[in-house]
């Protein structure tokens, strides 16, 4: 067999390799070396199939619900580690905050990225908003929308109310 013909299944695999490589390494310039890749097989016109979350990375990420304790002020916000972001708000902050939910993306069923997600859920309770990020949210409310992702999934949230 002629070594200068070009296994297109070879390449296909090795990118494939590659993207997952740098998916599950979580390397910081991932975003623009998967792009190099996905170019490079589309100049040969290599079909590569990258399921949502690969695409966008949202892996580790999840929406948190943090509480000013003793009061109805509710955070929604989105974070790697909400505990460690938890921190971040504490300084400087008199009053007790505590993470009261999280929704790990790669647990429900969900068609969103992770910053389109945080978006509809805010649009969700925005009847209770407050300010910005804030809502005015009883724990009850919380804890039945959170029940309700992990049981139903996040297609809910794309319909009209």
């Amino acid at each position: 067999m002629d070594e200068s013909i070009i296994d297109i299944n070879k390449i296909k695999e090795e990118i494939e390799s590659r993207i997952l490589d740098l998916y599950k390494n979580k390397y910081y310039s991932y975003k623009l070396r998967i792009n190099e890749l996905l170019l490079f097989a589309n100049r040969f016109n290599i079909k590569i199939e990258i399921s949502p979350c690969y695409n966008t990375l949202d892996h580790d990420q999840n929406i948190y619900f943090v509480r000013k304790i003793g009061t109805n002020e509710c955070k929604i916000g989105r974070s790697i580690n909400p505990n460690k972001r938890l921190k971040s708000f504490k300084t400087g902050n008199a009053l007790d905050i505590k993470v009261e939910k999280t929704i790990n993306i790669t647990e429900i069923k969900n068609e969103f990225s992770i910053s389109k997600l945080e978006n509809l859920i805010q649009r969700y309770f925005s009847k209770s908003k407050i300010v910005r990020e804030w809502f005015s949210l009883n724990e009850n409310e919380v804890k039945l929308f959170v029940d309700k992702v992990y049981q139903e999934g996040t297609f809910f949230l794309n319909k009209k109310k």
